[in-house]
C-alpha cells in the first residue's frame, strides 16, 4: 500500500545527477577569485564568481532578470609586464531593444602583486543611449570618478558611494546622492584577493650563464676564457705571471751557460 513506502527497485532512490551524450570534460580548477593568495595563471582560469557577481548586480540596477549573463577573460600582460586588464561583456534584450554591457579592470604590478588601479562600465543600446563611468583607486580604495558628459562626479566620505550627477544629459539622464548607495562598476565590490607574477613571468628574461664548475678539460678552459673583454682574473694573471717569471729565469740560464761554453772553447784553442 502506498503507506508503506515501498519504493520499487533500489536504484529509483538513488540520484544519478545529468548525464549527456557529450564528452565528459575535466573538472575545472576552482575559482581563485575566492582565494586571497595564488597568481596571475590561476587568476585568470576562471571568472565564475565575478561574472555572478556582476550579472546579478547589473539585475539589480535594472530592476529585473535576464537570460544572458556576464562573461570575463584577461588580457595578455603589457609590454613592460606591469599590468593587464579583465574585459567583462554581457549583451541581452530587453522589451524592444538590444543591448551591451561592459566592464573593464586594470591591475598593476604593485610590490610584487596585482592590485586593482582602475574600473569602468559602458552600456550600449539600439536606442542610442552610451553610458560610460571611469573610477580610480589606490590601495584598493577609490579615490576619484568621471562620468561621460555628465555634470559631476565624485567618490562619497565612505570610499565606496558614488555621487553623481548625469541629469544634463538628454537620453538616459540619471543621478544618484551619497545617501543613495551607488557604487559604480559592480567590480568595485568585488574581493579580488591577493596574487602575484606566475612562475614564468617572474623569471628574468635575461639568460643566465650556465655554471660550469664541474666540468673539466678544455671545455672549462673555454668557459673560464669567456669572461667581459678587457677584465682578467687576479688568479690566472698570477698563473701567467709566474709562467713568465719561471720562462725568463729559463732564458737568463741557457743564455748564461752558452756564454761559459764559447769561453771556455776560446781558451782551450789558445792554449793548443
Amino acid at each position: 500500500e502506498c503507506s508503506k513506502g515501498y519504493t520499487g527497485a533500489f536504484v529509483n532512490t538513488f540520484d544519478f545527477g545529468l548525464i549527456t551524450g557529450e564528452e565528459v570534460e575535466e573538472e575545472s580548477p576552482p575559482d581563485s577569485t575566492t582565494n586571497n593568495s595564488g597568481d596571475r595563471g590561476a587568476f585568470c582560469q576562471s571568472f565564475t564568481d565575478l561574472e555572478s557577481h556582476m550579472t546579478e548586480s547589473f539585475e539589480k540596477k535594472m530592476g529585473k532578470t535576464y537570460t544572458s549573463s556576464f562573461g570575463c577573460a584577461c588580457s595578455e600582460l603589457d609590454m613592460n609586464e606591469e599590468s593587464f586588464t579583465v574585459d567583462c561583456t554581457m549583451e541581452g534584450v530587453d522589451g524592444h531593444m538590444t543591448f551591451a554591457s561592459s566592464e573593464q579592470m586594470v591591475f598593476e604590478l604593485n610590490q610584487g602583486e596585482y592590485e586593482l588601479s582602475k574600473t569602468s562600465w559602458r552600456e550600449e543600446d539600439s536606442d542610442g543611449i552610451d553610458d560610460q563611468e571611469v573610477f580610480i583607486l589606490e590601495n584598493g580604495v577609490l579615490t576619484s570618478c568621471e562620468a561621460n558628459g555628465c555634470m559631476s562626479c565624485s567618490v562619497c566620505d565612505d570610499q565606496q558611494s558614488i555621487a553623481v550627477n548625469c541629469s544634463n544629459l538628454e537620453i538616459g539622464f540619471y543621478t544618484y546622492e551619497c545617501s543613495g548607495g551607488y557604487t559604480g562598476s559592480s567590480s568595485n565590490t568585488f574581493d579580488f584577493g591577493e596574487f602575484t607574477k606566475t612562475a614564468s613571468e617572474s623569471t628574468d628574461a635575461t639568460t643566465t650563464a650556465t655554471d660550469t664548475s664541474a666540468t673539466t678539460g678544455p671545455a672549462s678552459v673555454a668557459e673560464d676564457d669567456s669572461q667581459d673583454e678587457g677584465q682578467l682574473d687576479p688568479g690566472s694573471a698570477q698563473t701567467v705571471y709566474a709562467s713568465n717569471d719561471a720562462l725568463s729565469l729559463y732564458k737568463m740560464g741557457w743564455m748564461a751557460s752558452s756564454a761559459f761554453l764559447c769561453i771556455a772553447t776560446g781558451f782551450l784553442a789558445l792554449m793548443v
